[in-house]
């Protein structure tokens, strides 16, 4: 019963006709933005791969250089600024940010406690007060408290499970490119606590938890981590704790790696400052496009 207005036969052809020629404007139009989101993203990737691959700050130097540039053109995307903020995690954790040579060691030299698995309490239908986070928590590069569920808990106040500032939750399993992601925790959380899929370490006196974060944020140590893996095939991949206890770091005094985590903070910054930047330029287009399409049709 749909009403169709019905034009005269020679004039559904031309309207059939300008169909095919603007469908067919768009498809190039498609194309030819494919084509140059490629070309850009394998330009982002070799001129990113030689800075993180520069032999000292000298080289760290002239590569920056190079990228900034053209940093206008180069990070357009938020896959590109994405891509950035990794980079800037590896030279960090490679001494190429603030200077550092410090020898690799296991991160288990430099633990307090765990690393110790968490505990799953059976969900309640009722909110109980307490809660227990899901994998969703610490997915996102911050604690999202809002990812947890009512449990049933009745663990005592002193018990490992609870929260707290410096502790820093590592995922032990979950999909394969969220295996090893961590978030440190950086304020007393007294009513959640951490699900079996996710493991607690704390830091000695010697290192700064934010700054072991972000190496263990690094693709370097993720990298490590992934190549660890076990049940990678049909069943949800894991790390164990001796995969936690073994990667390598590099720990310089903690004025460096305070300074490291400053620098670090700086960069992020300027990356979410490009990232708004992007969503208020997308918002503008949008906005002129729905006005060009609109007075077209109109």
């Amino acid at each position: 019963e749909l009403v169709v207005p019905l034009p005269p036969h020679e004039e559904q052809l031309r309207i059939v006709e300008k169909v095919d020629e603007l469908m067919a404007l768009c498809d190039r139009l498609e194309q030819q933005v494919g084509d140059q989101l490629e070309a850009h993203e394998v330009l982002v990737d070799t001129l990113l791969d030689a800075l993180t691959r520069s032999a000292d700050a000298t080289e760290v130097a002239e590569n920056w250089a190079r990228i900034a540039e053209h940093f206008d053109t180069l990070f357009t995307t938020e896959a590109s600024i994405d891509k950035l903020k990794l980079a800037v995690l590896d030279l960090a954790a490679d001494g190429k940010l603030i200077a550092f040579h410090e020898e690799n060691r296991p991160l288990k030299s430099m633990l307090s406690f765990g690393p110790r698995n968490g505990f799953s309490p059976r969900e309640s239908s009722s909110y109980t007060g307490l809660k227990v986070l899901k994998l969703g928590a610490t997915t996102k590069g911050y604690l999202d408290l809002t990812e947890s569920k009512n449990a049933e808990i009745s663990e005592p106040g002193s018990s490992h499970l609870w929260l707290k500032s410096g502790d820093i939750l590592i995922q032990r399993g979950n999909a394969a490119s969220h295996v090893g992601c961590n978030v440190l925790i950086e304020e007393d959380q007294p009513t959640f606590i951490y699900p079996d899929l996710m493991m607690k370490i704390r830091i000695k006196e010697e290192a700064d938890p934010k700054f072991i974060s972000a190496y263990l944020t690094a693709p370097k140590s993720r990298k490590f981590m992934w190549e660890r893996m076990t049940g990678t095939s049909g069943t949800m991949p894991k790390i164990s704790k001796k995969v936690v206890e073994a990667i390598p770091i590099a720990l310089p005094n903690l004025e460096i790696q305070k300074a490291t985590v400053d620098k670090i903070d700086e960069l992020m910054a300027l990356c979410d400052q490009l990232k708004a930047r992007l969503s208020e330029a997308g918002a503008t287009r949008n906005h002129l496009a729905e006005a060009v399409v609109e007075q077209a049709v109109n």
